[in-house]
């Protein structure tokens, strides 16, 4: 069993411009960070492939520590439109797909775009290990954790992951917080 499972939903559909270069980004940099924290076994990566025609596990490219940790579960794209009836992409039902496979005592549901980060990591898995939270157990706790954004000029030019965290590593707590 994994200490945390990160799930995620898309669709190799182009959807917001790049869809594949943020994906391949989350995965690939929460990796790295997972790769350099030593915690790849204590992680994984879930993604509910929704409908693609050409599946996301050969459109992506992923580093050799992504393909240590990422999963993906292929919904055909019969299966889809028909669970989804007259939703364009049924997101929650993704969700499920890939939540029902998850192996880890905890679950974080993630946007193919989010960044998760060596601090996130390490807060969150020492947290885990001392079970309490506000003094409550931490299993019965929801969590909710803010974000800060990469500008979407930088974003829409797919930059390579090495710039990627190099930004982040420069500005990160200079990025716009939500």
């Amino acid at each position: 069993m994994k200490d945390l499972t990160f799930v995620l939903c898309s669709r190799n559909d182009g959807y917001g411009g790049n869809s594949l270069w943020r994906l391949q980004t989350s995965i690939n940099f929460l990796a790295h960070h997972a790769a350099v924290l030593d915690i790849l076994d204590r992680i994984e990566v879930f993604v509910s492939d929704w409908g693609s025609v050409e599946p996301l596990r050969d459109a992506v490219r992923l580093s050799h520590e992504a393909c240590r940790i990422a999963r993906f579960v292929e919904v055909p794209v019969e299966v889809a439109r028909a669970h989804q009836r007259d939703s364009v992409f049924a997101e929650v039902l993704a969700n499920n797909t890939a939540i029902r496979r998850a192996t880890g005592r905890f679950v974080a549901r993630i946007d193919q775009d989010t960044l998760v980060g060596p601090r996130f990591l390490a807060a969150f898995l020492a947290l885990a290990a001392r079970g309490t939270v506000h003094g409550g157990s931490v299993e019965a706790a929801p969590m909710f954790v803010g974000r800060r954004s990469i500008s979407y000029s930088f974003a829409r030019t797919s930059p390579a992951l090495e710039r990627v965290l190099s930004l982040v590593e420069r500005c990160g707590y200079l990025l716009p917080r939500e």
